[in-house]
């Protein structure tokens, strides 16, 4: 009988162990499965937060842009205005430019406009900048 005791002694003694090495390994697998969590909600942190950052950094790009573009339309806007309230310019080789418009302007001044061929080619492309200029203060002033 004594020996059936130790016996019954014995499997209980490696059920109890079998049960602590089960109870450590399970304990370990969830332990490093809440690991793995963190670090996953670590990295969605991380990940959240630069992007949050990068959308503040492109609101205030946003914004010195929008600044910008308004300043230019306005300056726009005067340069429109200043430049409608020049003088009319009157071709040398093809006479007042306001004739055949049917634009009554007697009160504005006119001036002479000549043309040296010596300087045609930048010329050119001083008036295509001018042209240019002045199609971008119309478009943003019709915005």
């Amino acid at each position: 009988m004594k020996s059936q005791m130790e016996l019954r002694i014995k499997d209980l003694e490696f059920e109890i162990d079998k049960a602590k090495t089960s109870q450590t390994d399970y304990n370990t697998t969830e332990l490093e499965t809440y690991k793995k969590l963190y670090l996953k909600q670590l990295k969605l942190r991380e990940s959240i937060s630069d992007e949050l950052r990068n959308l503040h950094r492109r609101k205030k790009i946003l914004a010195d842009v929008s600044t910008r573009l308004l300043q230019e339309k306005e300056q726009n806007k005067s340069l429109f205005t200043s430049h409608t309230a020049r003088p009319a310019l009157e071709s040398a080789c093809n006479g007042n430019l306001n004739e055949n418009l049917g634009l009554d302007r007697i009160h504005v001044p006119r001036e002479t406009l000549r043309v040296s061929t010596s300087s045609l080619l930048s010329s050119d492309n001083r008036m295509e900048n001018d042209l240019s200029k002045v199609s971008c203060s119309i478009f943003f002033f019709f915005q």
